[in-house]
């Protein structure tokens, strides 16, 4: 079988985000200084496969690009634009959504490179 990087980078992101996001949504409402209540989503994974009627929160993982830079060539690494979008009924949760994902990411392998309302979080992967 063919391997895809591509594919493989969502699957081991959607995995992350299944096992550990929800014990880290958990921890942010205990320390939020305000009472909040983060659901855990409901779907994780590519648009294609959202189906319709999904109810919120769920967010979509969407590698969007691999691309080497001059000194990924060097060492034959090859760099991929990942963009999570969170779906939730309050636009203020978002921010804290988007900084459990930061949290569960973050890593060498993981950079975050934005974090948006609008376009949702963008992470570097190094292959």
């Amino acid at each position: 079988m063919i391997d895809i990087p591509e594919t493989r980078i969502a699957a081991e992101i959607i995995d992350l985000l299944n096992d550990d996001l929800p014990a880290i949504l958990l921890q942010i409402e205990e320390e939020a200084a305000e009472s909040i209540r983060l659901l855990p989503f409901r779907y994780i994974g590519p648009p294609e496969e959202l189906q319709r009627g999904t109810a919120l929160p769920y967010a979509l993982v969407e590698v969007l690009e691999g691309e080497y830079s001059e000194k990924d060539r060097i060492v034959k690494n090859r760099v991929y634009k990942v963009n999570v979008d969170v779906h939730c009924e309050k636009k203020k949760d978002l921010r804290m959504y988007y900084a459990g994902i930061e949290m569960v990411l973050g890593g060498k392998r993981f950079t975050v490179v934005r974090k948006s309302v609008d376009k949702g979080v963008e992470i570097k992967v190094r292959e």
